[in-house]
């Protein structure tokens, strides 16, 4: 992410709806936009942005996967990514999930989960087309930073060995 893409950045993070269906806070300054942008500065987040204008309109990252114990899992991600409120039901975080799998297997990932709000039955019909599977019910927030208090459903998706890409 460049220094030039904030006022983007503020755009979609600054939206109620993106912010609590993708469970990081709202930004309403300037300055959260920044710290969000940090945030994301890593080499398993990306943008995404609008063909024509090249307008950052959302993100889409691979978090690491600790165990319970503090290791970190390097075989398994977590998912996570917002997208403009302007830019939902265009397929375009569908897209954007079905490459990320493609890389998640070029990688070495074995399996990839993503966090859902039951209150989100878009992002879930999202992971679903990406043939995601439903495996478990929690109550939020179990990890410290996830700003919701609601049940989610964890969804997960297996990469075969055959599948991967090397």
């Amino acid at each position: 992410m460049r220094e030039q893409d904030l006022a983007d950045l503020f755009s979609y993070g600054s939206q109620k709806e993106v912010a609590q269906g993708a469970g990081f806070k709202q930004c309403r300054t300037k300055e959260d936009a920044l710290s969000f942008m940090k945030f994301l500065d890593n080499k398993f987040s990306w943008v995404i942005e609008e063909e024509a204008t090249q307008k950052v309109i959302g993100n889409i990252c691979l978090y690491e996967t600790v165990s319970a114990s503090g290791e970190i899992l390097s075989a398994k991600r977590t998912l996570g990514y917002a997208l403009n409120k302007n830019y939902w039901n265009q397929g375009i975080i569908t897209n954007a999930i079905e490459k990320m799998v493609i890389y998640a297997r070029h990688i070495g990932i074995m399996e990839i989960e993503a966090f859902v709000a039951i209150s989100n039955p878009a992002s879930a019909r999202v992971l679903e087309k990406n043939e995601f599977i439903a495996r478990d019910l929690i109550t939020l927030p179990f990890w410290k930073n996830f700003l919701q208090q609601e049940k989610a459903i964890v969804y997960y998706k297996k990469l075969d060995e055959k599948e991967r890409i090397y």
